[in-house]
């Protein structure tokens, strides 16, 4: 057998040991009951990842209001046209939804593993706020169906007691420049606000916002980017982006990143998008979350050293078969 057979078999065998992506959800808001105004007509948008989402508003403020347009095909385009989901920030608010069920969380274990929290936006009012802007990757604490935190109903209380069991990261930004806080988020009895407020108990600032610089432009779609990678116990690299969808050539309008402390191994369930009374508004237009996994590093070893033996043994056979 030629060596670059050998080579080849190597190749594939610990390139086939790469686990592909795996889509948890990817919601282009197609599936209301009722397009409307959550804080009226109630979560819209059907619970069925990875195709789909149920959203909730989350505020009690009276003022809160989150616009969600279904989406359909279009016969004449012979294509699906995505809907939206819409928030104007007269008041704090988010709107949140679930790509895994209780006690179903996502874990991510083996150094390597990605999760990708994706959102199509535009705004067409931008204010400045500091954080004013805010998207979380959290876990429920969800333990099953008796021991639930995943909330539904009708503008669910944003200051809600269920609250209390979350955890995860957030990417806060002030969308007329560049500055970007990182937090992760803690739980605890007193930690029951979802991602509203000025200042906030329940967050710790781990990766400060740099300069500044450009920011978001009324009415141009951006693609909004959380990324969480495992890098091992109790540490997880955390990194945000923001990117003009008009001319993808372009470096990040907005990056920051840094490390985090986690427990191990991480888990996660929630998505959370919102903002600040003040920052203007936000229309999503899809959202999408992402595994990469990274298969454990022994496994690739083994493989690798798995066709190395194969090697070894066929040359001694084809040396001695020789002899």
């Amino acid at each position: 057998m030629p060596i670059k057979k050998y080579c080849f078999l190597l190749f594939f065998l610990v390139t086939a040991s790469t686990l592909p992506a795996q889509v948890l959800l990817d919601d282009t808001f197609g599936t209301a009951d009722t397009s409307g105004d959550l804080a009226g007509v109630g979560p819209q948008g059907a619970q069925n990842p990875p195709a789909s989402a149920t959203w909730v508003l989350n505020s009690t403020d009276p003022n809160a209001s989150a616009i969600y347009t279904s989406g359909y095909f279009n016969p004449d385009l012979g294509a699906f046209v995505p809907g939206s989901l819409a928030q104007t920030f007269a008041t704090d608010q988010s709107v949140s939804a679930y790509f895994a069920g209780p006690g179903n969380q996502q874990v991510l274990s083996n150094v390597g593993d990605a999760l990708t929290l994706d959102f199509a936006f535009t705004m067409n009012t931008v204010n400045a706020s500091a954080d004013g802007i805010r998207v979380a990757l959290l876990n429920s604490g969800s333990i099953n169906s008796d021991f639930n935190y995943q909330v539904s109903g009708a503008n669910s209380d944003i200051a809600s007691s269920t609250f209390a069991n979350y955890t995860g990261v957030a990417a806060f930004f002030d969308p007329s420049n560049s500055k970007i806080n990182l937090y992760t988020r803690d739980s605890g009895p007193g930690n029951t606000t979802l991602i509203a407020g000025a200042t906030n108990a329940a967050y710790n600032l781990f990766a400060p916002a740099g300069p500044g610089g450009l920011g978001i432009t009324a009415g141009t779609p951006y693609l909004g980017t959380l990324t969480l990678t495992y890098q091992g116990v109790s540490n997880m690299g955390v990194s945000f982006s923001i990117y003009d969808m008009t001319d993808p050539l372009n470096p990040a309008l907005l990056a920051g990143e840094g490390s985090a402390a986690f427990d191990s191994p991480a888990s996660f369930d929630t998505i959370v998008l919102g903002g600040l009374n003040g920052a203007g508004d936000m229309t999503l237009s899809e959202v999408s979350v992402v595994l990469v996994p990274e298969p454990p590093v022994y496994a690739l070893c083994a493989g690798g050293l798995a066709v190395l033996a194969s090697v070894g043994w066929w040359n001694r056979r084809h040396t001695a078969k020789a002899a």
